[in-house]
């Protein structure tokens, strides 16, 4: 009995401690006033939700619960001052704390079910946008969402995060950068 009160106390500190790693916070962008959720994870601090700032070559579906989708040279300057487009080395830091899965919004009112794996514990609130094709149409809404990072991968492509409702894990991949996709801002 010893040992089972001596294993829920370390576990009952450890969450306290995950808990209190995580701060919140909120950020207005003095652009457009628009306030942004924060989250700070491990010494990283992110919006926590999509940015939402119009610039040329960024697009709208739902805004107000997707934020916009931008092409890569659109991200690239589309944060705030203090803030920038994550490099892949950053998204890397980030998903080796929390994995793909606790970046993710639970439950199914805006991922499509399944929504395997995802619980939000980082408080990431990871949404499905899609992306925007080429030629203008919008692809795998509900199912998958993609965010830039500011690594290019060649001359035509660049690097990106990808969350699926269907897989716990999150995904490095590379995407052309005229296509429109998900920007998550991090502080400087």
């Amino acid at each position: 009995m010893k040992n089972l009160y001596s294993f829920v106390l370390v576990v009952l500190i450890s969450a306290n401690a995950i808990i209190k790693a995580q701060e919140t916070g909120t950020f207005i962008d003095p652009r457009d006033g628009k306030e942004y959720k924060t989250i700070k994870i491990d010494s990283q601090i992110w919006m926590a939700e999509n940015l939402n700032y119009d610039v040329k070559y960024s697009w709208c579906i739902d805004c107000e619960t997707y934020g916009r989708l931008y092409n890569w040279d659109a991200a690239l300057v589309s944060c705030p001052v203090g803030w920038h487009l994550p490099s892949d080395e950053e998204w890397t830091v980030l998903t080796s704390n929390v994995g793909g899965g606790s970046m993710k919004e639970a439950g199914t009112a805006h991922w499509k079910s399944p929504n395997t794996g995802a619980t939000n514990k980082s408080g990431f609130t990871a949404l499905p946008h899609g992306f925007r094709g080429i030629l203008g149409s919008l692809d795998w809404d509900t199912k998958i969402g993609f965010w830039w990072s500011s690594t290019p991968y060649k001359r035509t492509y660049a690097w990106t995060w990808r969350l699926d409702y269907n897989l716990s894990t999150v995904t490095r991949q590379f995407s052309n950068k005229p296509v429109g996709e998900s920007v998550r801002c991090i502080k400087d």
